[in-house]
């Protein structure tokens, strides 16, 4: 097997693997193919090229039998295949340099794969504090991973951005993961996403906090047999304007932890939200916290329960901007308890630093453990909230007011 040669910095890649590997012997009818492939050394501390130098793309062209550690670029060229062997993993250490440019093809996508062919075949790509430019996932496959948590306090994953990693993701697919497909801890960030597909993950297709999931654009496939095919929030500060859009299939946006708004929230039409027990989202008017739930008659938003439980609800805490706005929503199998001594309902209208408001139209307030709504002293709400909104089986009356 033929050693890694070294080469002028992207000439065609410091450490290359050539290509004219593909070609290894001629015999009496003419060359004879390449379907040997390479062995990726442990560590890799110089910048490098992997070239597809195995034509059959069923093949690999490099494996990894002991775990690889970047500390310098990667660059992958369209049509490699990667292949793991178990309990091995891909860890980019930014740290000392590591940074992972996969960049395919439509025709000729990446792909970083398992030995075996099942989920939790090798344990994925680890991001640790690589913010380099050069991050990229483009045409990129990444399967059959996710067999073990990459450290302490993350969740098993196809891929994991940690300590403050960034990387830019579109056109790929992360599927047949054994737990997540892709988490992002509170301090990573993607700095791109788009057209990517989640397929056949055991767990939720991502694991993001509450700043990163305005980033899922609408034209993602998210696809699996239970509800667990959408995202998973496990909560956290909104500080930058977002949008919450619907996804594909009618997979949700799962909130585990509370979600607090500092800023703009636009939540779109057939938008998804469960939330956990227990659990509620907060505007924060005082810090610049705005809601705008923007639903259609046929496509209302949705905020309601992940599973059999009750959630906290909804509450407006010192939201006094006029662009507070709610139609065509639906909030319901809330009011586990009340915020700040106001009657536990689906959405409150209050505020422990100040009052709010809000104007609510064509929205639906059902099955609450409290009222549908409730407002507190000082709040406001459009005077004819009672007669143009829908309300059903609450535990308490439909409106409290102050």
């Amino acid at each position: 097997m033929t050693n890694l040669i070294p080469r002028k910095p992207w000439t065609r890649g410091a450490l290359a693997i050539s290509a004219s590997l593909a070609l290894l012997a001629c015999g009496d009818d003419g060359p004879v193919e390449n379907t040997e492939p390479e062995l990726l050394p442990q560590t890799i501390s110089e910048d490098m090229v992997l070239t597809d130098i195995v034509p059959d793309p069923s093949l690999p062209d490099y494996v990894v039998t002991e775990s690889v550690t970047l500390r310098a670029t990667l660059r992958v060229d369209p049509g490699v295949n990667i292949q793991f062997s178990r309990t091995t993993r891909l860890t980019v250490d930014g740290e000392n340099g590591g940074a992972l440019d996969s960049r395919g093809s439509q025709d000729k996508p990446i792909k970083f794969t398992g030995e075996d062919k099942a989920k939790g075949a090798w344990d994925g790509i680890h991001f640790v504090s690589s913010t380099s430019s050069q991050n990229n996932l483009r045409w990129t496959i990444v399967e059959f991973a996710g067999d073990d948590a990459f450290r302490d306090g993350l969740r098993a994953a196809n891929l994991s951005l940690d300590a403050g990693s960034t990387l830019f993701i579109s056109n790929s697919t992360i599927r047949e993961s054994a737990r997540y497909g892709i988490e992002v801890t509170p301090d990573s960030a993607l700095t791109g996403f788009s057209q990517n597909t989640f397929e056949g993950n055991f767990d939720y297709a991502m694991r993001l906090p509450a700043e990163e999931v305005g980033k899922i654009d609408r034209n993602s496939t998210f696809s699996g047999s239970t509800f667990e095919a959408g995202i998973e929030t496990y909560g956290g500060d909104i500080t930058s304007s977002a949008t919450w859009k619907p996804l594909s299939n009618d997979a949700p946006i799962a909130v585990t932890d509370t979600v607090v708004v500092k800023n703009r929230l636009d939540l779109e039409p057939g938008t998804r939200i469960l939330f956990d027990e227990f659990i509620g989202m907060t505007i924060d008017g005082e810090n610049g916290g705005v809601l705008v739930s923007l639903g259609t008659e046929a496509d209302n938003v949705l905020m309601s329960r992940l599973g059999d439980v009750v959630w906290k609800g909804l509450y407006l805490d010192g939201v006094d901007s006029n662009q507070s706005r709610m139609e065509y929503t639906t909030i319901e199998y809330a009011g586990f308890s009340e915020y700040d001594d106001t009657p536990k309902a689906n959405l409150t209208i209050g505020g422990a630093t100040g009052t709010s408001t809000m104007v609510v139209l064509d929205s639906t307030f059902a099955y609450s453990q409290g009222a549908g709504i409730a407002i507190a002293p000082g709040s406001t709400v459009n005077e004819d909230v009672e007669e143009v909104n829908s309300f059903v089986d609450n535990a308490a009356a439909d409106v409290i007011f102050p």
